[in-house]
């Protein structure tokens, strides 16, 4: 993504090239909105970061999980699946997968 750029110097670098001084324009500082973040980050910290031969262009890797393991939970929850009631399954499948981060978009109107 490149160095991080404080808005405030985009800001005054904009009044600038638009051809005012800063004393002709008010910068306003509003703060976050909700939602929005001061650092996107690109790779969950478990990731293993890897170079390509672009140098711009990163891959990652998971930590991945023994199959063994994955295997008994998926069974599991194949049981339960069967099962009509439903609230141990949402238990099992939030114990078993706790790990997973969860992104929740929040979209304003």
């Amino acid at each position: 993504m490149g160095t991080p750029v404080r808005i405030l110097d985009l800001a005054r670098s904009l009044i600038q090239l638009s051809g005012k001084k800063e004393d002709e324009v008010e910068i306003e500082f509003k703060g976050l909105r909700p939602g929005e973040k001061l650092i996107e980050e690109l790779f969950y910290s478990d990731e293993v970061v890897c170079n390509t031969s672009c140098p711009k262009i990163k891959k990652a890797r998971n930590v991945l999980r023994g199959w063994n393991k994955l295997e008994s939970q998926l069974d599991d929850l194949e049981l339960l699946c069967i099962s009509t009631v439903r609230l141990p399954f949402v238990q099992k499948l939030s114990k078993s997968f706790l790990s997973i981060p969860v992104i929740q978009p929040r979209f304003i109107h």
